[in-house]
């Protein structure tokens, strides 16, 4: 009978391993791969305001996609593990809706209320974002423009390369139902006065 020592044992293992090229500890998983909402797309007219201001309650501050069953456990949020953004959704849409934008224009301040793949059924799920919007109309004396918004887009695949592809017309959507809404305002006021910028 051989009797081997403690590190003759492991080396010894190691060495089987190497052999059969395999390992004793698992492998590490891959990392995620970072996503965001892709390359802005030039607008007609423009953007009709001087910057875009986006904040988010706590539970979207983070960089998880995040998927509803709403056939299984509709109270559940729930994220992929393969695939996460680069950064929070409201920092990647505020990015967005700053390009293209009119210097004579009121600033804008949203928040992001929502923003989710949810799934109807196993094989059909759309994406969601709902959006508080407020205008900064420059005089302290009138109430502040506000306008809630919901858009939703198609997933074409039930997995996070469908929330992937739907999001083009999903900001699209966004981008176009704020601008009219910010022109509306315009129109019907005369005019939107930028706030002064705060001197130091």
């Amino acid at each position: 009978m051989i009797l081997f020592s403690k590190p003759r044992l492991l080396c010894c293992l190691w060495l089987l391993a190497s052999i059969n090229g395999c390992s004793l500890w698992p492998e590490a998983p891959a990392p995620a791969a970072l996503h965001d909402f892709g390359p802005a797309l030039p607008q007609h007219e423009g953007l009709p305001w001087s910057t875009a201001i986006v904040a988010s309650p706590d539970w979207l501050q983070d960089t998880g996609i995040d998927y509803r069953l709403l056939y299984a456990r509709p109270t559940e949020r729930r994220s992929y593990t393969l695939d996460r953004w680069v950064a929070p959704p409201a920092a990647l849409l505020q990015q967005r809706l700053n390009h293209d934008l009119d210097a004579r224009g009121p600033r804008l301040r949203l928040e992001l209320q929502d923003f989710e793949q949810i799934f109807a059924r196993p094989d059909r799920a759309q994406v969601v974002m709902v959006l508080r919007a407020a205008i900064e109309n420059g005089d302290p004396t009138q109430p502040i423009p506000q306008q809630e918004f919901r858009f939703e887009a198609a997933s074409p695949t039930a997995d996070a390369a469908g929330t992937l592809a739907a999001l083009p017309g999903l900001i699209r959507k966004a981008e176009n139902a704020l601008a009219a809404w910010v022109r509306q305002l315009a129109g019907s006021a005369g005019r939107l006065e930028r706030p002064l910028q705060p001197t130091h």
